[in-house]
């Protein structure tokens, strides 16, 4: 799970709290997540990568969710090492630390910290299974102008991406990729193959994008509510859902 950002769009409230442990209906935006994960069998160890500033916080908020055996996935806290945003590693950065740092040779799913959504996990995971690639989620909303600020995505018949377009100007469609991806244990090597080429080591989005030109990928198309918590707005949205903090 990706966890290492500083959330600099949300200041104050995420200053000296890390987006992903925000309170929504008193619960940790982060555990809304862990709870569609540890359902599925498949997954057997749960990674959560931060940064140094706020890894003593995740540190706390896990020894609490230990101790009371929330969860029965094998979870563990990586401090990426950096202390401010404009030093950071990266989305994409991070990926590759856990990678190397845990030798991670199976299958790996990848999942942003900050997204709320209330479909069934197991329905992405028997998708990826059945087809055996890499596979992203996906989800229409609707809204050519919001659809700016993320990944356009285009789609052949049989759910392959086609075309991939991070942050785009003028929209084709409004099917945009969440930050939700399994890469095939095969692809986890084109990680390090893109940042050597001096890409962007940040959005996950522009992975994607170079990736699909080089490898293949499907599409698994979901229409259950989401939330993307990039801003002070968008939090407020997911508070109204979930029922206040």
């Amino acid at each position: 799970m990706l966890a290492a950002g500083y959330a600099t769009r949300l200041f104050p409230i995420t200053k000296y709290i890390p987006k992903p442990l925000l309170p929504i209906n008193g619960k940790p935006m982060i555990e809304y997540i862990l709870d569609k994960l540890c359902i599925v069998d498949e997954i057997d160890e749960i990674f959560i990568v931060t940064n140094k500033k706020f890894y003593p916080h995740f540190k706390i908020w896990y020894e609490r969710i230990e101790a009371a055996e929330v969860y029965d996935k094998k979870i563990l806290i990586i401090d990426d090492n950096t202390t401010q945003d404009g030093k950071k590693l990266g989305a994409i950065g991070d990926m590759k630390l856990v990678i190397s740092k845990e030798k991670i040779r199976d299958n790996l799913l990848i999942v942003g910290g900050d997204n709320l959504f209330e479909f069934n996990m197991i329905d992405f995971i028997n998708y990826f299974s059945e087809k055996n690639k890499n596979l992203i989620a996906l989800h229409d909303i609707k809204d050519k102008e919001a659809v700016k600020r993320f990944s356009i995505v285009e789609l052949n018949p049989e759910n392959k991406l086609i075309n991939f377009e991070e942050k785009p100007k003028n929209p084709k469609t409004t099917l945009i990729a969440i930050c939700l991806y399994i890469f095939r244990k095969e692809t986890l090597n084109r990680i390090d193959e893109y940042l050597k080429k001096g890409n962007n080591p940040d959005a996950p989005g522009y992975l994607i994008e170079w990736l699909y030109e080089n490898d293949e990928i499907y599409g698994w198309v979901f229409s259950e509510p989401w939330f993307d918590i990039g801003s002070i707005e968008q939090f407020e949205e997911a508070v109204g859902k979930y029922g206040g903090l």
